[in-house]
């Protein structure tokens, strides 16, 4: 771990190694890095922090449970 942290960190800070360490990224591992952009994992909290932020923004409290309903149904159906 300690090893990767470092390449991290040299790729940070020097352009040249880190246009080398990217393209080698891509290389070896680009298919699974893409993949992992594609999924996300709803969780509870980020279902509270939906509700939160349509609570600010003023929305009714009928139009919230609705769309979590919805929400909640097409994220079951997907798994």
């Amino acid at each position: 771990m300690a090893d990767a942290l470092r390449v991290i960190i040299t790729a940070k800070e020097n352009p040249d190694f880190r246009g080398q360490f990217l393209a080698l990224l891509n290389r070896y591992l680009g298919d699974y890095v893409r993949s992992l952009d594609s999924e996300w994992h709803v969780t509870e909290e980020d279902i509270s922090a939906y509700i939160s932020a349509m609570r600010v923004r003023g929305r009714a409290e009928k139009t919230i449970r609705d769309r979590v309903y919805y929400i909640r149904k097409a994220l079951a159906k997907m798994g």
